[in-house]
This record gives C-alpha cells, sequence and structure tokens, in this order.
C-alpha cells in the first residue's frame, strides 16, 4: 500500500503493519531529510558505484544472514530470543538484501520490519510487488525514505524494537544533512537507539561506526568477526 504524510513528499515508501506497537507522526519528518530530487539521488547511486564497482552489485560488501546467525552463535547471543515478538528496524536498509533482511525478521519472529533508508527508488513499484510475493501476513513491513535520526526521534522512549545495521557508504557526506558531519550523525543515532531500545532489546550489524559509539553504561556489546552484538541493560544473554 502506497501512502504519503502531509506535508511530506515521500516519506512512506510502503506500508503494511497494522499491528505496530506505537503511533509515529511522519507528518513532523523534516522535508530536507529524505533526497526528494532525482538528480540529487543519481549522485548518490554514481558515487556508491565508483566507490565500490563490482563489489556493490553482487553484494559481497552486505553481510549475509546466515553469517549474522554464525556470529551470533559464536558470541553466545540468542538473536531468536532478543528479536521475537519485537520490531526489528533495519537501520540504512538499502535494496540489495531488503528481502532477505525481511525473511531473515520472519524466521527471528519479529512482529514487524521497519526498513529505513535515506534513498528509495523513485518508482518503488517493482519492490513494492516482489514484497507482495515474497511477505506473508505474519508480519508487519513499513518501509520509510528518511534520515535515521529523524525517523528514531518519532519513535517513543523504551519501545519494543531492536536494531540491524548493516551499512555501506561511499561519499559519506551525501548521506548526511547540510552541517552534520559522520561523526556527528553516528552519535545522533547512537543517542537515540539508547533511548528508544527498551532494556533486553538489541542492536546489532557488521562494521558499524554507530554501535561502536553505544554507551557502554546502557550497552552489554560483544563482538564476532566484526560483527557486533550490544544488548541494552543487563543480562538476556544466554
Amino acid at each position: 500500500m502506497m501512502a504519503s504524510a502531509p506535508g511530506y513528499t515521500r516519506g512512506i515508501v510502503y506500508r503494511n503493519a497494522p499491528g505496530l506497537p506505537f503511533a509515529v507522526d511522519f507528518s513532523r519528518l523534516p522535508r530536507r531529510s529524505v533526497l526528494q530530487s532525482v538528480s540529487q539521488k543519481s549522485v548518490l547511486v554514481e558515487s556508491l558505484r565508483r566507490a565500490y564497482g563490482e563489489q556493490m552489485r553482487s553484494g559481497n560488501l552486505l553481510v549475509p544472514t546466515e553469517q549474522i546467525l554464525k556470529h551470533a552463535g559464536e558470541a553466545g547471543v540468542n538473536l531468536q530470543c532478543l528479536v521475537s515478538g519485537k520490531t526489528l528496524m533495519d537501520l540504512g536498509c538499502g535494496r540489495e538484501r531488503m528481502l532477505s533482511s525481511i525473511a531473515f525478521a520472519r524466521s527471528l519472529g519479529a512482529q514487524n520490519y521497519i526498513g529505513i533508508d535515506v534513498c528509495f527508488p523513485d518508482n518503488p513499484s517493482a519492490l513494492i510487488s516482489q514484497l507482495g510475493i515474497t511477505t506473508t501476513s505474519n508480519i508487519g513491513i513499513l518501509l520509510i525514505e528518511a534520515n535515521m535520526p529523524d525517523f528514531l526521534q518519532l519513535v517513543p522512549t523504551s519501545s519494543p524494537v531492536v536494531a540491524m545495521m548493516n551499512l555501506i557508504t561511499g561519499d559519506k557526506e551525501l548521506y548526511f544533512p547540510e552541517g552534520i558531519s559522520c561523526a556527528g550523525f553516528c552519535t545522533a543515532v547512537a543517542g537515540e537507539l539508547t533511548r528508544v531500545v527498551q532494556t533486553g532489546g538489541i542492536a546489532f550489524g557488521r562494521s558499524s561506526d554507530t554501535l561502536s559509539l553505544l554507551p557502554s553504561g546502557n550497552w552489554h556489546s560483544k563482538e564476532e568477526d566484526g560483527t557486533i552484538f550490544a544488548i541494552r541493560g543487563q543480562g538476556i544473554v544466554h
């Protein structure tokens, strides 16, 4: 189902998540949080192509979900226990492995999948058609085109959410609002994750500057072969 929030050009790319445990007022997303210009998106895509070339097209830079499970087991983290029944936020969901990420979230028992990225296709009809074929009614799906901090600021404090971050960036400055550095962006996202993820939740992913900035006083982190598993609060590691 396509939708657009009042005063917001293309924040909601796809929405079929009637069971979200919280309401989000998308009209509060600032217009500047979205790369609305086709020319801007073209520059972004071209910069990624130059930076990664064939590796990006083949998906070799992205961490397959089976590797995440392998690393979780080696780190002694029970991902299914931590994700089951919660809403998984895929921060920087991209497009190369989105469908497999949704299937991954569903296999872990997530109630909803929220994919947030700064740049979705200008015409997402093909992606939406694939979603209809490859997903089932037992998981809600919400795809949002926005900068991460802008979306996370709309999520209530201590929500039943978990976060996955497998980020690839080329010319990083293209991803951030004007005047915001990479370090400032990552710090802002880490702060918002600390606020919105309730005790017992998890944030995990590979080669993520943001996850390495999560405050140790609030998170218990383990790393296995470059994949970070950060658990909010005490315990919940089996």
